[in-house]
């Protein structure tokens, strides 16, 4: 999951399966857009993205005071447009990185030294 800013709007970029809303079984008819899979246990229910989605940020909330998530199923997108955005996203980190964003960067670079280290070791 990534997080842009497109037109001053914030969206949440989501790949396949890895967007989940879980909640309460409280109504006998369930409907969903068919890039989301159903899954129905005794005492929840599950939605997993079978197909990238975006979703607008303020469509995600958050309430801590009732701790209850609004969320919404969003769109979805081809694999084409999840790409562009996503280097949308990596532009975007790179003109102004979070703190996240730069601890990611510094353990890929860890894991591409650890790589360097193994195939010295192996011509050893």
């Amino acid at each position: 999951m990534f997080e842009i800013k497109i037109n001053e709007r914030d969206y949440y970029v989501f790949r396949e399966k890895e967007f989940n809303i879980i909640g309460n079984l409280n109504t006998p008819f369930l409907s969903h857009p068919n890039y989301y899979d159903l899954n129905i246990t005794e005492t929840s229910l599950q939605y997993t993205n079978n197909k990238n989605v975006i979703i607008p940020a303020d469509l995600l909330e958050f309430n801590k005071i009732t701790n209850q998530i609004s969320a919404s199923f969003g769109l979805p997108i081809t694999l084409e447009e999840y790409e562009t955005l996503y280097e949308l996203y990596l532009d975007q980190m790179n003109e102004n990185p979070t703190e996240e964003f730069i601890k990611l960067k510094e353990i890929k670079q860890d894991i591409e030294h650890a790589k360097t280290l193994v195939k010295k070791n192996k011509r050893a």
